[in-house]
């Protein structure tokens, strides 16, 4: 069985889409659970019960990883099940059959994680973000998220921060990293 938890957030319109495109692609053996941030009036949460009678509230917008963290126990919890799909309520599924070929892949590569080829209206690819091959590569990249964090922390070094930025942009043009189309395996 596949969970879907897709984390709405103000358009109604955006979930329906995409609670259809699962329907139109999933195939079979699957539930939609919908966590809304704070948002759902009272009709347009009526509306998403409609289309599956899994809708969880919070009163207040708790954030992304706090919003999927609860769809995701949930889920786990009422369904036990063998993968979970996270979605935003923008995204569209588009290849058919996708639990066949989630399962297919499975087989094959005996993934823990995987994550989609994203693509843009115009059909572009924006996946940009890099794969580590090594723990070396993840640990370097936690221990410069760290230190990102400690300097938006503080408000003066995050003032000096965004000065730098601004001034090593005249300087040095940004390097931006290739869009990936390609998959990764046995990454870090």
């Amino acid at each position: 069985m596949v969970v879907f938890v897709i984390l709405h957030y103000k358009n109604l319109n955006d979930t329906l889409e995409c609670i259809l495109s699962i329907k139109k692609n999933a195939g079979d053996g699957y539930e939609i659970v919908v966590v809304d941030n704070g948002t759902l009036s009272d009709e347009s949460y009526q509306t998403l019960l409609k289309e599956t009678k899994h809708v969880i509230r919070n009163q207040d917008n708790l954030g992304f990883a706090v919003g999927n963290n609860i769809g995701c126990q949930y889920a786990i919890k009422n369904f036990h099940p063998d993968f979970l799909v996270v979605l935003n309520n923008d995204i569209v599924l588009l290849e058919s059959n996708f639990i066949f070929e989630i399962q297919q892949c499975y087989l094959k590569t005996k993934f823990d994680f995987m994550g989609p080829r994203i693509l843009t209206n115009g059909g572009d690819s924006v996946n940009p973000f890099p794969a580590y091959e090594t723990l070396e590569q993840v640990r370097g990249a936690i221990q410069k998220s760290e230190r990102l964090l400690k300097i938006y922390q503080n408000v003066f070094l995050s003032f000096l921060l965004s000065c730098y930025l601004k001034v090593k942009h005249f300087i040095k043009k940004p390097v931006h990293l290739k869009n990936g189309s390609d998959s990764c395996y046995d990454v870090a």
